[in-house]
């Protein structure tokens, strides 16, 4: 019995020629193209489920066992192996048919060029998707691990902007959809045989296309050799910088050709000018975003932002927050978490329900290595480069305020 994989390849094989004979004119295959080419997608998420339940199985199966202490009993710990996408690559095919021909290492001057795909997602950069949905329109938001509107400080770690947001996939390079601008409430309490009200939902067409979010680092063939060393910096290094490049974009992406569009450059975002201080101007913008029923989940800011609120005293010299010694993982600010990110100018913040920002992955990460440049052949050098594809969507951009921290008071 074929493969799913030997499988999706012969439908996309049918679906091409199909498509072919339509570009030449018959356009009596255009339904069966259709239906060869819904088969690649479905056999696509057939195969990408079966590799998470593979990739599951074996970290059950490498996960160590520890016994219960002496005197106790139960069922064994068992402390699950945590694989990130450098452990991925160091145990790839690609990396370890390399190495396999340069067990000793690599000498100047050998021809590296080498790529590992499916090394994971948006979970590898801390944006967890619960569910798996492959989304090809907007029919909904994928929710994260996160439980919306509950955070604990005695219980959660820092929390970032990435936290925030709703992560999940797609099919589609780019799509169309829905953004919210607008609604009239008409629920109403209706007498039997009377006519049902009509809500009014008002909506602007927005696109998004998938973008490349990429980092890579030089580095020299006895680093390449070195597997955990190589590893460990995939993990921690690259996976630190593709985090942050996509925090940036989130807040100030163009919506260029080059970049997707962030929440400053998105029409319908509310605007809040500063007005007699900082404290003030943030519980004008939470009242605003009330008045549109939007849940404030935090309030993002520039971290010199917030040290100069948590600085903040009385007429008695006071701390106004919990001052030096609070030991509460989350500061807050209203009553709402306060979130910092150096991808937030100085003197301005952004607030509201973050969970309308939905970052669908297109492609996992992929990790690239060659030696293809003529100075790196002479000093036995490398370049090593991380990237995966995504895109981002704002749905209801007027459920987001960008608030000015300081100036004139209007």
């Amino acid at each position: 019995m074929s493969t799913l994989v030997e499988q999706r390849e012969a439908a996309r094989s049918e679906a091409e020629a199909l498509i072919e004979k339509a570009k030449n004119g018959d356009s009596t295959v255009l339904d069966e193209a259709r239906e060869k080419v819904e088969l690649v997608k479905s056999l696509t998420e057939r195969i990408h489920e079966a590799e998470v339940a593979e990739e599951m199985l074996g970290a059950i199966k490498d996960a160590p066992v520890t016994a219960p202490p002496a005197g106790e009993t139960g069922v064994p710990e068992v402390k699950a192996g945590v694989r990130g996408m450098g452990s991925r690559f160091t145990e790839s095919d690609a990396y370890r048919g390399f190495m396999k021909q340069h067990p000793t290492g690599v000498d100047g001057g050998t021809p590296i060029s080498l790529k590992a795909g499916n090394l994971g997602g948006l979970g590898e950069l801390g944006l967890a998707v619960k569910q798996d949905p492959v989304l090809t329109s907007v029919s909904g938001q994928a929710r994260g691990d996160r439980l919306p509107g509950y955070v604990s400080s005695l219980v959660e770690d820092k929390l970032s902007l990435l936290d925030l947001i709703t992560p999940g996939r797609t099919n589609s390079a780019s799509l169309e959809y829905a953004q919210i601008t607008g609604e009239t409430d008409g629920a109403a309490v209706v007498a039997e045989g009377a006519e049902k009200p009509l809500s009014d939902l008002k909506t602007d067409l927005a696109d998004a296309k998938a973008h490349t979010y990429a980092d890579g680092f030089v580095a020299t063939n006895q680093f390449l050799a070195d597997e955990p060393a190589l590893a460990t910096f995939l993990d921690s290094r690259l996976r630190f910088h593709l985090r942050r490049k996509i925090e940036d974009m989130i807040v100030n992406g163009k919506g260029t050709a080059q970049e997707p569009k962030g929440i400053l450059s998105t029409t319908g975002v509310q605007q809040v000018a500063f007005t007699e201080d900082a404290l003030t101007t943030l519980s004008v913008a939470m009242e605003k975003l009330e008045a549109v029923d939007a849940d404030v989940q935090a309030v993002v800011m520039n971290p010199a932002d917030a040290w100069a609120l948590r600085r903040m005293k009385d007429k008695d010299g006071r701390y106004l927050s919990g001052g030096p010694f609070d030991s509460g993982a989350i500061s807050r600010v209203w009553g709402v978490p306060l979130v910092t990110s150096n991808r937030v100018a100085k003197g301005t913040s952004i607030a509201g329900d973050f969970r309308t920002i939905a970052l669908l992955e297109r492609e996992g990460i992929s990790v690239m290595m060659f030696n293809q440049h003529a100075d790196f052949a002479r000093f036995n050098k490398v370049y090593v480069r991380a990237e995966l594809r995504a895109m981002q969507l704002i749905y209801e951009p007027r459920a987001l305020a960008v608030v000015k921290l300081s100036g004139e008071a209007a």
